[in-house]
């Protein structure tokens, strides 16, 4: 079981998707672009599954993605999500070079 997190558009509203993980490795078109290596879970969606940027947390509630990708409502929503390892070496990268510039 896993958790996808998100806000919906511009609304104060909190979304919370409940799913399971189903696949690794999986691939996703994110602004165009295909985007591999991303974790694929199927989840139960009242809204559309197109929410990004919140994380997906496991039942021990540890972050292990960060969604970049939906699609589907309903019963039939898949989410992708970036590997929270890939996530944080980004976000490092992104820490030395705001230090280097600053």
């Amino acid at each position: 079981m896993d958790t996808a997190v998100g806000i919906m558009g511009t609304r104060d509203a909190l979304i919370i998707n409940t799913g399971v993980l189903v696949a690794l490795n999986q691939t996703a078109t994110v602004a165009g672009k295909p985007v591999t290596g991303l974790l694929q879970s199927r989840l139960q969606s009242s809204v559309p599954a197109t929410e990004i940027g919140g994380p997906l947390v496991n039942l021990a509630g540890q972050v292990i993605g960060i969604t970049v990708a939906g699609r589907g409502t309903g019963l039939k929503a898949s989410g992708y999500a970036l590997p929270i390892n890939q996530a944080l070496a980004v976000a490092r990268q992104l820490d030395l070079r705001a230090r280097h510039t600053s």
